[in-house]
């Protein structure tokens, strides 16, 4: 069981805009939680930092319940098992909405569930994830399918985002989920925005930036964001999305370094240009390979553009 420094309190940001709780966030409250994520949570297996999953059921935490919970790229339901803990946490019922083809790449099978003693479900995890979340009952719902093809209607209170693997799928997300937040409330996560070879995750936000008030992030991966409101699925600035040159990309990375804290977050938006750079219109996370870069280029990179 892990357990988390001094009690926090969800009144802290009652009634608070989009700034007031962008600037609460910014302190990374999810540090000094006294807050304990029992063990069978914690052994559902995930791609996600310790620092996340603790971010996740502290952003659940505080939920109201005036809007759904969607979560976009469920793997084997670890990132959905912490948002549903934390949000039973203080609340009875909940409304969470998990989607995946719930069909991982083989090597993901074997790496998160053969290789640490699991069963492997042979391609088709729906039935795994499904007891994984079994404890939350009926304030679950799984969703198998692409999520190019998904509907929803009805607020979202907190949106989790961890499928945005090109641009177009940022595209869809943008005009189908996003719309459906709290204005000044909900809380959206990009797990994807600092993660190498995902720059359309960064530029999504950027091209959105007038929508959204940038938060906090975590040590890897992960960054959030307070929705503004306005937007709707015909709102110009989503067509940016999918008709982005690199350069616009580049400097959607440029946006993110000013605001991103950490030195190793300026390295991470160093890798991004690189990839970006040596990878000319690609915009699916299979064109841009996972690859070491020598520090020397990204040291080039990083005076070159200023970071």
């Amino acid at each position: 069981m892990r357990l988390f420094g001094e009690k926090h309190s969800t009144k802290k940001i009652d009634g608070a805009g989009a700034e007031d709780r962008a600037k609460f966030l910014a302190t990374q409250p999810w540090k000094a939680l006294e807050f304990s994520i029992p063990d069978h949570i914690l052994s559902v297996p995930m791609k996600i930092s310790d620092e996340e999953q603790t971010m996740l059921a502290f952003i659940g935490s505080l939920t109201e319940g005036s809007g759904k919970l969607v979560e976009l790229g469920a793997l084997f339901g670890g990132p959905a098992a912490c948002l549903a803990y934390g949000a039973s946490v203080n609340r009875a019922t909940f409304d969470l909405h998990v989607y995946d083809f719930f069909s991982p790449p083989p090597q993901h099978g074997k790496k998160y569930l053969v290789d640490q003693g699991s069963e492997d479900p042979d391609g088709d995890t729906l039935k795994l994830v499904s007891g994984f979340l079994a404890e939350f009952g009926d304030n679950v719902s799984l969703h198998k399918g692409g999520i190019l093809k998904t509907t929803l209607s009805g607020a979202i209170e907190v949106l989790h985002v961890d499928a945005s693997k090109s641009d177009k799928q940022c595209d869809f997300i943008a005009r189908t989920f996003m719309p459906n937040l709290i204005a000044g409330q909900s809380t959206v996560i990009i797990q994807d925005f600092l993660m190498q070879g995902h720059p359309w995750a960064i530029h999504m936000m950027y091209a959105l930036r007038d929508y959204f008030t940038y938060a906090a992030s975590t040590e890897v991966n992960s960054a959030l964001f307070i929705y503004n409101g306005g937007l709707t699925s015909k709102t110009e600035a989503i067509d940016r999305i999918t008709t982005a040159s690199d350069e616009d990309y580049i400097n959607a990375v440029l946006w993110a370094a000013e605001f991103l804290p950490a030195e190793s977050h300026r390295t991470s938006m160093a890798r991004h240009i690189s990839l970006i750079q040596d990878n000319p219109g690609g915009r699916h996370v299979s064109q841009f390979p996972n690859r070491d870069l020598s520090p020397e280029r990204l040291a080039k990179i990083a005076q070159d553009y200023g970071l």
